[in-house]
């Protein structure tokens, strides 16, 4: 007896269409997946404002000095200025004006009286602290001192405080004599404007 096989050929039809189907499917999502991937619109890229930049003009530095007197040593060979408050006479300084305390009235309790001299002699006393205000131009140092011998030197003779003024081979000291320290900041103020001279060659002696 045979066996039938007119099925066969629609069973194999079905399977070779569905094969076409399933490529088909397969290369329309290659397709589609590569065109993404290679032709992909192009990222608009945000643009970012440029930063402002400030045209205002630089405020000008004021010199609080520049209206200030000016002392002038030929014999010492210096110059500094000072505050209209302080007074500069015969190489001292002072927070005050001595001429207008004479007689009874007394001269403030607060003060600053001190003398520029020539060098740096400190044989009469031991230096305690020293503070370097300026490094150059010339270099300012601070001492505190205290000296060997009290007796000779009356009592209030020194607030044992000194600077020292150094450029190059010229020394000059300035011994000071009362100093209350709620002047400090305006006295440094001062030194920094101190500055060597040179004697003119012309003058006779």
């Amino acid at each position: 007896m045979k066996k039938n096989n007119s099925k066969f050929p629609g069973r194999l039809i079905s399977l070779f269409v569905l094969a076409i189907l399933f490529s088909t499917a397969l290369t329309l999502a290659i397709g589609i997946y590569l065109g993404k991937l290679y032709y992909a619109p192009p990222v608009e890229t945000a643009v970012l404002p440029e930063p402002i930049v400030s045209t205002s003009p630089a405020v000008p530095t004021i010199d609080p000095t520049a209206n200030w007197k000016i002392y002038e040593s030929s014999d010492l060979e210096f110059q500094i200025r000072y505050s209209q408050e302080w007074l500069i006479k015969d190489t001292s300084i002072y927070s005050y004006d001595p001429g207008n305390y004479l007689g009874e009235k007394p001269i403030p309790e607060k003060i600053v009286k001190c003398d520029f001299t020539l060098g740096n002699d400190l044989s009469s006393v031991n230096v305690k602290n020293t503070e370097i205000l300026q490094t150059e131009n010339p270099k300012i140092t601070q001492l505190v001192t205290e000296y060997i011998d009290h007796k000779n030197f009356g009592p209030g003779s020194s607030t044992n405080i000194r600077y020292v003024f150094e450029q190059n081979s010229k020394t000059i000291s300035l011994i000071c004599f009362f100093f209350d320290r709620t002047y400090e900041e305006t006295f440094n103020q001062i030194l920094s404007t101190f500055k060597f001279i040179e004697r003119p060659s012309n003058l006779i002696y």
